[in-house]
C-alpha cells in the first residue's frame, strides 16, 4: 500500500511540475509568470494557455520558438 502511495505522490508532483512554468502560478487557462526574475520565457507552459503574464521580469530576448505550441494564446 505504501508503495501505491508513493506513485501517486510521484505523479501528482509530475503533473504540478509540468503543468506550470517553474515559480509561475496557472489557473484554469492563465499562466501568472510577473515579477519572477525570468530573463527568458519560461518553458512548459501549457498549450491551453489562453492568457500570459510576463511583465516585470528582466526578459531582454524572445527566442523564436519561445512561444510554439501556444496556439491558443490572445483567443
Amino acid at each position: 500500500m505504501e508503495k501505491i502511495y508513493s506513485i501517486l505522490f510521484i505523479m501528482a508532483c509530475t503533473v504540478t511540475v509540468n503543468g506550470c512554468p517553474t515559480l509561475c502560478r496557472c489557473s484554469d487557462t492563465y499562466v501568472n509568470c510577473m515579477s519572477r526574475s525570468f530573463t527568458t520565457v519560461p518553458s512548459n507552459i501549457p498549450s491551453s494557455t489562453t492568457k500570459l503574464y510576463l511583465h516585470r521580469n528582466s526578459i531582454t530576448q524572445i527566442d523564436a520558438n519561445a512561444f510554439d505550441g501556444l496556439s491558443a494564446l490572445g483567443r
